[in-house]
């Protein structure tokens, strides 16, 4: 997080991914831009992703939201965020 975000108190996040970089705000009615289309994200292993115990606690706390993570087969993943996103995990 920028220090002048949280000197002012917003609560964005901002996710390195690469060269390339994620803002993600936080809260109930943070203004979210929903992505037209999908993001592809090329991970190595998809199975640790899977089995990892934060993935069931992110599950948990985003009941309600359009968060999902439908496991299309062995080298696909596909991840919704909260506010509808869509992004295609592959290995």
């Amino acid at each position: 997080r920028k220090a002048e975000n949280l000197e002012t108190g917003r609560k964005t996040l901002w996710a390195n991914i690469g060269a390339q970089q994620f803002h993600l705000p936080e809260g109930a009615n943070s203004d979210a831009q929903v992505l037209h289309g999908v993001v592809t994200l090329v991970y190595p292993n998809l199975q640790s992703i899977i089995q990892e115990e934060r993935l069931s606690q992110a599950q948990a706390k985003l009941k309600g939201s359009q968060f999902a993570v439908v496991e299309e087969n062995s080298s696909l993943l596909v991840v919704t965020d909260p506010w509808g996103s869509k992004f295609h995990l592959v290995a």
